[in-house]
């Protein structure tokens, strides 16, 4: 394999959170310099350009962010907070805000993240409850009009975070946790969801998942578990579309190590971690071809001192392409970087 960083030019306050595809055309969301900030690149393009427009963006309340992008039947949603931020796209370069039930049933909601596939669309948002407890607030929507509260996710002990949301062309898959133990939801219509509690790994007192992904059968979920008062990286396996799960080895980390981005492909899985002292962290890349063992290689091209991080990271085919930032104290940087065969 081969990895290559390719570096952009210097953006001040800047941050990308997620990426995505689709017919060639990729979007990165995240802020620039405190707005929500929507980033895209055209089929056969090596440059980006940024699409969202003041006039869309710069009426949101305080400093506002993208977390989570997809793409779906009606074309591209992208969602974040506080606002909620939710906005839409026929095209992936003209951008508009989301209105109606979508906005006030998401009031308050922090953690927003979204998937789609060819059925429709889902955002998910946790909210805070009494005594220190929380819920998830879901919608579904076909079209990006008409959206429907799911009720059905709210079986669980009263404590439960969806952190992530993996698609397929079958169904959708959702990770976080409920009551500190670590969780999976699974639908096949985006509304009508079971609920799979995991048990803790052993030695842990408390886990959250934070990522996944779906390549066929084989489903990687991602986290973080609290061992001995460190948080550590642990991964979770299903050989079974998300029927059935099993912890699998991650490898050896570094302490302070945090998974910050998931992707799967014709290749299998693509990881990316952060570890380090505040300032310093150094971003590397982990590979898996059926997520049940895991190499790591680290991201080549990123030279000189400050803080690297791949933030997201999108397959395409057997390729894989990442996005982050290098952060120093007198600016930052974004940094695109292709792993390929080779």
């Amino acid at each position: 394999m081969s990895l290559t960083a390719l570096v952009g030019g210097l953006v001040p306050e800047i941050a990308v959170n997620s990426l995505a595809t689709a017919g060639g055309e990729r979007i990165a969301v995240g802020s620039a310099d405190g707005y929500p900030a929507v980033w895209r690149q055209a089929p056969g393009s090596g440059s980006w350009s940024l699409v969202s427009s003041l006039p869309v963006v710069s009426t949101y309340p305080g400093l506002s962010a993208l977390a989570s992008v997809t793409h779906g039947p009606v074309g591209w949603l992208a969602v974040g907070g506080p606002g909620p931020v939710v906005l839409t796209s026929a095209d992936g370069t003209t951008w508009h805000r989301a209105g109606g039930s979508i906005i006030q049933g998401l009031a308050g909601a922090s953690a927003i993240v979204t998937a789609a596939n060819p059925s429709g669309y889902v955002i998910a948002g946790n909210l805070a409850a009494s005594g220190g407890s929380g819920t998830t607030d879901l919608w579904w929507s076909p079209n990006l009009t008409s959206w429907t509260r799911v009720t059905s996710m709210n079986d669980t002990s009263g404590a439960g975070q969806v952190l992530a949301i993996g698609a397929d062309a079958h169904e959708f898959i959702a990770v976080g946790s409920d009551g500190g133990h670590p969780a999976v939801w699974i639908t096949t219509d985006g509304q009508d969801w079971t609920t799979i509690n995991l048990g803790l790994p052993p030695g842990a007192s408390a886990a959250a998942l934070t990522q996944v992904a779906i390549n066929g059968n084989h489903v990687v979920a991602l986290g973080r578990e609290t061992k001995a008062g460190e948080s550590v990286p642990f991964a979770e396996l299903s050989t079974s579309g998300g029927a059935s799960w099993q912890e699998a080895p991650f490898g050896s980390t570094r302490p302070g190590t945090i998974v910050t981005a998931l992707a799967a492909g014709s290749g299998g899985f693509t990881a990316a971690s952060q570890s380090g002292s505040p300032g310093q962290q150094e971003a590397q890349i982990w590979t898996s071809a059926t997520g049940s063992s895991w190499t790591s290689a680290q991201v080549s091209g990123l030279s000189g001192g400050g803080a690297h991080e791949i933030a997201a990271l999108v397959s395409s085919g057997s390729a894989v392409t990442g996005i982050g930032m290098t952060a120093t104290p007198q600016a930052q940087q974004p940094i695109t970087v292709s792993l390929s065969a080779g």
